[in-house]
């Protein structure tokens, strides 16, 4: 942020300099720019955290703009696309779609110490550290380990100061890619890696501005709304997955010695086992006391609902797979309609019509008065590009929406 600042371009010195796209998707001089995504940005899950406004104030979204899936973030900096796409192609990744990156702040006075989200392809601060090379699906696994509540526990008992040291974060224990593509012992019938990934995609595809990112993932519904209630279950779903893979258990709900994957009989002896079983009789009260390490999420959930909610519905969720786990039955999931269910997407943006009933001549422009047409449709083009684009595309789409009949050769 100090070194690069010279990269750095604010609102007012854009404007000043002439370029004239709102979003300074577009310039005059014909130079594309990207948000700079810095840390305080980003929350758990949510690349829309916070926000500057018009008074160059930094606040945090309120859920009716984060329920705007038009919404995007106003940076504090922008980046001109030729130097953000120097620097990305420096990285070897396989999604080139998005970012996976978490907040390199980790104060103690924060209510969770890893916060993880999924970033747009672009620009991203030092405030954020990223991770580079997995596939879109992979990405979204990586990105709900990290927020659940065992890694943030792990990764807690190795800082000592107020970040975290990348050479840290990559010693801490982590599910391995294999252990996630295994089959879900709690529902037989489903492959692990998509019951984690749909939960994780339907907290994070929230906007239009990770459409390319949906895309990669094979997503074609629009956005998924905004809904604090089914977020919250999500997660809690999420967090007791995370504990049954992280603490294997016997269908008794008993301690099982680990050999496979990440719990190498070579990193765990049976005296270390039975010294883990001196401390925590079973998995679950394991998961009981690593609950109430979280004294600010206890007492926010205390002074809102009376109870520490997060912990009771994580153990509920817990008990209830680790009861289909024993019987065979796959779990049944809280969320109604299922996670990721197209029925909990906005609508369309665009409806598809019918060629067939257009009346003859609905390809010509209408004749008469256009004073300003160009402007609005160049307005209207702007704001439905929601990405940087060239300034040559979107003249084309101006001229192509004012003049249809240019489209027939291409239908």
């Amino acid at each position: 942020m100090t070194s690069d600042s010279h990269l750095f371009f604010t609102r007012d010195q854009a404007k000043n300099a002439g370029w004239n796209s709102d979003d300074l998707a577009i310039s005059a001089k014909r130079v594309e720019f990207q948000r700079l995504y810095e840390g305080r940005f980003g929350h758990q899950f949510n690349h829309r955290f916070a926000s500057y406004s018009g008074n160059e104030q930094l606040s945090t979204l309120s859920v009716d703009d984060l329920s705007d899936p038009m919404r995007h973030i106003q940076p504090a900096f922008w980046v001109s696309q030729d130097e953000v796409d120097l620097r990305l192609s420096r990285r070897r990744a396989r999604c080139r779609t998005a970012l996976l990156g978490f907040r390199r702040v980790a104060r103690n006075t924060d209510e969770r110490t890893c916060i993880a989200a999924i970033l747009p392809w672009g620009a991203a601060s030092y405030g954020w550290i990223l991770s580079f090379g997995p596939a879109a699906n992979d990405l979204l696994l990586l990105c709900g380990m990290f927020n659940s509540f065992v890694f943030d526990y792990l990764l807690r008992g190795c800082l000592s100061q107020p970040s975290i040291p990348q050479s840290t974060f990559l010693q801490v224990p982590a599910l391995s890619r294999e252990d996630l593509y295994e089959k879900c012992s709690w529902s037989r019938d489903e492959d692990l890696n998509m019951w984690l990934a749909m939960r994780v995609f339907e907290l994070t595809y929230t906007s239009y501005d990770l459409r390319s990112f949906a895309d990669d993932f094979n997503w074609t519904d629009a956005p998924i709304r905004w809904d604090d209630e089914r977020r919250f279950l999500l997660r809690c779903e999420l967090d007791a997955g995370f504990f049954h893979l992280y603490f294997p258990s016997g269908e008794d709900g008993g301690w099982q010695q680990a050999s496979e994957g990440f719990f190498r009989e070579d990193r765990e002896t049976p005296g270390q086992l039975g010294e883990l079983v001196s401390h925590f009789s079973a998995p679950r009260d394991a998961v009981d006391y690593i609950m109430d390490t979280f004294p600010i999420t206890r007492s926010k959930d205390e002074a809102r609902y009376g109870e520490y909610r997060t912990k009771r519905v994580i153990l509920e969720m817990y008990d209830a797979m680790q009861s289909a786990t024993a019987t065979g039955a796959p779990y049944r999931t809280v969320l109604d309609p299922p996670p990721a269910d197209p029925s909990c997407c906005h609508a369309r943006r665009i409806a598809v019509l019918d060629l067939s009933s257009l009346a003859d001549g609905e390809w010509t422009m209408p004749q008469g008065d256009q004073t300003g047409a160009e402007t609005a449709v160049l307005a209207a083009a702007l704001k439905a590009a929601m990405d940087p684009a060239p300034t040559r595309t979107v003249r084309l789409t101006a001229l192509l929406a004012m003049e249809p009949r240019l489209l027939t050769p291409s239908l």
